[in-house]
């Protein structure tokens, strides 16, 4: 019930939006340094349970403009590097923390897709040979990675503009009453109280 400063925090965190993504146990992101807000060359993570942070290696990239966002696909961590011309390339690391695990998943551009668009991966299909992308937060899509193609996916009652999440499954039930053991004796105290009167 209580806040506490992680000390000797090295860097600036990024907007909300771009955060990052969660991944046994860690939170990963990319880090701005400079005044351009450019990302580092390598991506920070945070483990929740040691409160310790490190950095990870991105992969080696061509070309100046190094800003990418960070996700995870297929349980690996996976990183989105948006490139002249449209283009977006998806990386994905297959062993943890391991910078020659790197691989290029796909490169997608116009006339696949829109000008100007954000693609978000959310995950394999089941047979693993398409991969599920958010376009733009107003599109899902299919990206077919053997063929290099993409279908458009249509679900019912969709808005205009929405943000997708991949939901991963618990056996551990969550408080959504944001109640703890210290809200019940709370609650005995005032019921007590309240007999008294």
């Amino acid at each position: 019930d209580k806040w506490r400063k992680i000390k000797n925090f090295p860097y600036q965190l990024p907007y909300k939006r771009a955060w990052g993504a969660h991944l046994n146990g860690v939170l990963h992101t990319g880090v701005r340094t400079g005044d351009l807000g450019y990302f580092d060359s390598s991506i920070w993570a945070f483990d929740v349970r040691t409160e310790q942070h490190y950095t990870l290696p991105k992969p080696d990239f061509t070309g100046t403009d190094l800003e990418f966002t960070v996700e995870v696909l297929g349980g690996c961590l996976c990183l989105v590097r948006p490139r002249k011309r449209y283009r977006t390339d998806v990386w994905i690391m297959k062993e943890y923390g391991v910078k020659e695990s790197w691989t290029k998943l796909l490169t997608i551009a116009p006339p696949l897709v829109e000008r100007y668009i954000t693609i978000g991966p959310l995950a394999y299909s089941r047979n693993g040979e398409e991969v599920l992308l958010n376009h733009d937060d107003k599109q899902l899509i299919w990206y077919d990675l053997r063929r290099k193609t993409v279908r458009n996916v249509s679900v019912d009652g969709l808005p205009f503009v929405f943000y997708a999440e991949v939901c991963v499954a618990s056996l551990i039930q969550p408080d959504v009453s944001g109640e703890g053991d210290e809200t019940e004796e709370l609650r005995q105290q005032e019921k007590s109280r309240v007999k008294k009167r």
